[in-house]
């Protein structure tokens, strides 16, 4: 299992992503869709998606896996550090058509 080596450095890339990220944006795009969660009975509040978006985040620090999301959300580790978010609406690669 690939293990984290700097978890300062990780935490602080974590919190770094989770304040520049616009969860904002995120919250309208989802209202706008009427995009529910099972787990909020409803389109989940700008607190569930930051909740989510670090649990995911954290997700990664012992796992073996480099890539983990629900909910829209996608959260990455680049490296033993370096962690990325994105929130996708829409997605499509050629594998969708073999």
């Amino acid at each position: 299992m690939k293990r984290v080596r700097n978890k300062d450095k990780f935490f602080n890339n974590v919190d770094l992503v989770l304040q520049e990220f616009d969860f904002d944006k995120v919250h309208k795009a989802m209202k706008a869709l009427d995009w529910k969660w099972n787990s909020c009975n409803g389109v989940p509040s700008k607190q569930n998606l930051k909740d989510t978006a670090r649990s995911l985040l954290t997700d990664l620090l012992n796992s073996d896996y480099t890539e983990v999301g629900t909910g829209g959300f996608t959260a990455v580790r680049h490296s033993f550090k370096e962690v990325e978010l994105r929130f996708c609406i829409d997605d499509v690669d050629s594998f969708d058509y073999k």
